[in-house]
């Protein structure tokens, strides 16, 4: 199975901002970073496209079967394809996502009030390249990014957000190795 965490804290993709994201290399290393601290083993990558990356394609091939969990094992997609059949990602509406600290970001008002996940796609996992921040370091105040409402159970959604919103970045296993040490 793979993993899917949020980061404990939401981020912006505003360059000028205290809480950016500051590119695709520098939330990556954020879900590294968290994913070490909880003591969780493999390589978790950020839910997000850039243009290095379609979102689809951030888990190895052969592990694209596998079904995505939350942190208490509860499953949100049979398998990671699943996510990508033009469906915007629904997931079990039962289901809740947690971020590395445990916190549930569905109910936690304090730390999430903005209901929204950044993914930077279209709903069929592919890059949308107007709508990523820039590659998640806008310096224009204007640009927007594609997010996806997490109320409506989606993680695909098309729904675009001014880069200066702090929303959620969900990170993802990207291959089955998924013991606590």
């Amino acid at each position: 199975m793979l993993y899917m965490y949020a980061l404990n804290e939401p981020l912006d993709a505003f360059q000028y901002s205290s809480s950016s994201m500051g590119g695709i290399s520098r939330v990556d290393y954020k879900c590294y970073k968290e994913a070490q601290r909880m003591g969780l083993k493999g390589t978790f990558r950020a839910f997000l496209s850039s243009d290095l990356q379609d979102l689809r394609s951030i888990v190895r091939r052969n592990d694209r079967t596998l079904p995505v969990v939350n942190s208490k094992k509860e499953i949100l997609f049979k398998k990671w394809d699943d996510m990508f059949n033009g469906t915007e990602a629904t997931f079990n509406s039962r289901v809740h996502i947690y971020s590395f600290n445990g916190k549930d970001v569905m109910s936690d008002e304090s730390t999430w009030p903005e209901k929204y996940v950044w993914h930077g796609s279209f709903s069929d996992g592919s890059r949308n390249e107007q709508h990523y921040c820039n590659q998640w370091v806008a310096s224009d105040p204007t640009a927007v990014g594609q997010a996806s409402s997490l109320t409506q159970h989606k993680l695909l959604g098309q729904r675009r957000h001014s880069c200066r919103s702090k929303l959620v970045v969900l990170c993802v296993q990207n291959a089955q190795l998924n013991v606590r040490k």
